[in-house]
């Protein structure tokens, strides 16, 4: 019983190993200790019936137990209260806590906001619809029209219209940031 365990191993991996495509993160062995795996996932917020963004993600963990999701490949929209988009996130992982909306986006964060030419990017950022705010607490960079400012984190409304950087440093020549 044990050489045809053996055998049916060795015949998966040749398997997986014989087309030559490298894995995506869709296709990594999930977390087991997940209570649901999801893949091409969809997840709207919405306040009074008015959406405030839409996240879309490849691959979600469900913690049932925590109301928690751990996703990747996060791509987050975010709108304006009339509808329009206001920016948009995307990072490697995040994390959503579905009984409040609230979101963790974590590694290679980068919102760009539909108005002003305007990029923010940091390792790890928070997004709280309740409060209608978005910040980090770790070193951020943030573009606008060719100039550049870097700070130890920020705080905005989630449509980059108020923007305060923490200890900022850089080249602020025509900014409008708040410091």
């Amino acid at each position: 019983m044990r050489v045809r365990s053996i055998i049916v191993a060795a015949v998966a991996v040749l398997a997986a190993c014989g087309n030559g495509a490298n894995p995506t993160a869709s296709e990594a062995i999930p977390d087991l200790n997940a209570d649901q795996v999801m893949f091409g996932v969809e997840y709207f917020v919405t306040a009074d019936g008015i959406r405030q963004a839409k996240l879309v993600a490849d691959t979600s963990l469900v913690y049932n137990h925590e109301s928690r999701y751990e996703i990747r490949g996060v791509h987050l929209t975010l709108y304006h209260g009339s509808g329009e988009e206001a920016a948009v996130l995307t990072s490697r992982t995040g994390e959503l806590d579905t009984r409040d909306d609230r979101m963790v986006a974590r590694g290679n964060v980068v919102l760009v906001s539909m108005e002003g030419n305007r990029r923010i990017e940091t390792e790890e950022l928070f997004y709280d619809p309740r409060q209608n705010l978005i910040w980090s607490e770790v070193a951020t960079t943030l573009y606008e029209d060719g100039s550049v400012a870097h700070g130890d984190g920020f705080t905005s409304d989630a449509q980059l219209k108020n923007v305060k950087v923490t200890r900022p440093h850089g080249e602020f020549e025509g900014l409008e940031f708040t410091f």
